[in-house]
This record gives structure tokens, C-alpha cells and sequence, in this order.
């Protein structure tokens, strides 16, 4: 199953480094996209990013 994680690294609300290490346990084969500069609530912002993903 493809899964993507796609994460703001100026969240404050979920801290990477507290939320990545359980989601990667449970989806070892998971690619995790940092985007600099992008907080909590980031798909607004990266719509582009999106979808060129």
C-alpha cells in the first residue's frame, strides 16, 4: 500500500520528532516528505506540491 506523509516541519501542534517514529513503525515503506517553512495545517499552502505528487 503506498502511503505518503507529507509534513510540515514548522508544526507546532505534532512535533516530528514525537509523531514520525510511531507512523514509521507502522509504515515502514512510507516515504515522509519534509517541507520546510510549513506549518500544522499545510495542504492550503502546498497545492502545487500536491499535485505534482
Amino acid at each position: 500500500m503506498p502511503v505518503l506523509a507529507i509534513w510540515g516541519e514548522a508544526d507546532g501542534t505534532l512535533h516530528a520528532e514525537q509523531f514520525l517514529p510511531p507512523f514509521s513503525a507502522i509504515f515502514p515503506a512510507a516515504r515522509v516528505q519534509p517541507l520546510a517553512g510549513v506549518g500544522y495545517c499545510c495542504f492550503d499552502l502546498i497545492v502545487e506540491f500536491i499535485r505534482q505528487t
